[in-house]
């Protein structure tokens, strides 16, 4: 990784991918809570400590406490932990997002109906239509903020971000295929070691969902990796 300051970084911010925009169908109500109400990993940055549940010698460890220290999180709401076990909603994904461009002004609002007032995510959800980064699920008309993010959808957000450089040598995973939608971008991930794969395998397992801690890592090692994001131009609120 490189120790480099902020820089300038071009958003490339068209998706019009398949398999529901960038994010697989689910229920809006997740764990028992409504969406509006799952704001633990999106809270305002605070003074807390380091999480007890991510510590230093898990793999996402770091990253996490990056993480907390550049006021990405304040970890999982009514609690002291973070949840790197938990998996991520498109919500959470677009709130990131936002915070690692500085959480600019949103603009207008999105038109998407079931994106509540009131809760933590409408300015992220907003910013990113207004800014192109999403048209919603499919032709639905939603964004489906409770949705859950899979591998392979968070490698194209993220290959997209930094511009959707092409031509790069393809990956090795065995279980995706070059028809793949995200094949372009998951070689780019491994091309810039911003993932090896799922451990002790060939495999990037491209359906498998997203867990907070896998999420943590994937931004952290990005914002390490200045050549990866050669192709953007947005200013990023975060270091290194």
């Amino acid at each position: 990784g490189s120790n480099a300051s902020s820089s300038t970084w071009k958003l490339w911010l068209t998706m019009g991918l398949p398999y529901g925009m960038l994010f697989q169908a689910g229920s809006p109500v997740l764990i028992g809570k409504r969406i509006d109400q799952i704001d633990a990993s999106v809270a305002p940055p605070s003074a807390n400590g380091p999480f007890p549940d991510a510590p230093p010698t898990a793999y996402f460890g770091g990253a996490v406490e990056w993480m907390r220290l550049q006021g990405l999180t304040t970890g999982y709401s009514g609690s002291i932990c973070f949840r790197p076990d938990a998996t991520v909603t498109r919500a959470e994904l677009a709130t990131f997002v936002h915070r690692l461009a500085g959480s600019p002004a949103p603009g207008p609002r999105a038109p998407f109906p079931a994106v509540q007032t009131g809760a933590y995510f409408p300015a992220a959800v907003d910013w990113m239509y207004n800014q192109g980064l999403t048209r919603g699920v499919g032709t639905t008309g939603l964004y489906r903020p409770g949705d859950l993010v899979t591998r392979d959808q968070m490698a194209a957000v993220l290959h997209r971000l930094a511009g959707a450089p092409i031509g790069l040598p393809r990956h090795g995973f065995v279980d995706v295929a070059p028809t793949h939608f995200a094949d372009t971008s998951v070689s780019w991930l491994s091309h810039h070691a911003i993932t090896t794969g799922v451990a002790g395998t060939s495999t990037f397992q491209p359906g498998g969902a997203v867990t907070r801690g896998q999420l943590a890592t994937f931004l952290h090692r990005l914002v390490q990796t200045p050549m990866a994001m050669s192709t953007a131009e947005v200013t990023l609120a975060v270091l290194p």
